[in-house]
């Protein structure tokens, strides 16, 4: 897994974490950073190892903590080339994230590095969400627009889509989520269905 994200680093550069505790010893464990929140549910679920570029800035003792278009398109930079194979960016995707990292998917497959990711959507409305993944291009594993139980706890809609990428990153190759229950889920919020 690549990860791009606000953690509690002053390090801009990738770096190749093969375990939680690694990863918080150099990124940090403040669940107030998005990407240090979603590193325990990207290892947690069978993650072997994490390419993680921090997006943070610090001035003086102020956090930015923002992920925005700009320090994205940054970050794609720096993993271009690395090995990885599922992208996760710990923030809400938004449509201006979705049609960059689509086009950023299309470069890879052309270049014969296909991969693909998983983000969350926190739209207004299931209208926006929809308006938003269908510009989530052909590499889209999982767009996540709930909240997962796991463990009887309810996660954010982002580190439910952390827990989802984990598992993703776990399966045999060939192996399907479609249709099935996803282990460790308990309930999701809000339940959908065809009525």
């Amino acid at each position: 897994i690549a990860v791009i994200g606000a953690f509690k680093t002053e390090e801009t550069n990738p770096q190749l974490f093969t375990s939680l505790s690694d990863a918080q010893d150099s990124f940090g464990d403040d669940d107030s950073f998005d990407g240090c929140a979603a590193l325990p549910y990207l290892f947690g679920n069978g993650a072997t190892s994490v390419l993680a570029v921090n997006v943070s800035t610090k001035s003086g003792t102020t956090w930015t903590k923002t992920v925005d278009a700009t320090n994205l398109a940054a970050g794609l930079a720096k993993i271009k080339g690395e090995d990885w194979d599922i992208l996760f960016v710990a923030a809400a995707i938004t449509d201006a994230f979705a049609v960059l990292i689509a086009t950023y998917l299309e470069e890879c497959f052309t270049m014969k590095f296909p991969a693909g990711f998983v983000g969350a959507l926190t739209g207004a409305s299931d209208a926006a969400n929809i308006t938003t993944a269908g510009k989530a291009g052909d590499q889209c594993y999982g767009l996540l627009t709930q909240q997962l139980t796991v463990n009887g706890t309810e996660l954010s809609v982002l580190n439910s889509a952390a827990f989802y990428c984990g598992l993703l990153a776990g399966m045999k190759v060939g192996n399907t989520m479609t249709m099935k229950t996803v282990p460790g889920v308990t309930a999701c919020n809000p339940e959908l269905s065809f009525d």
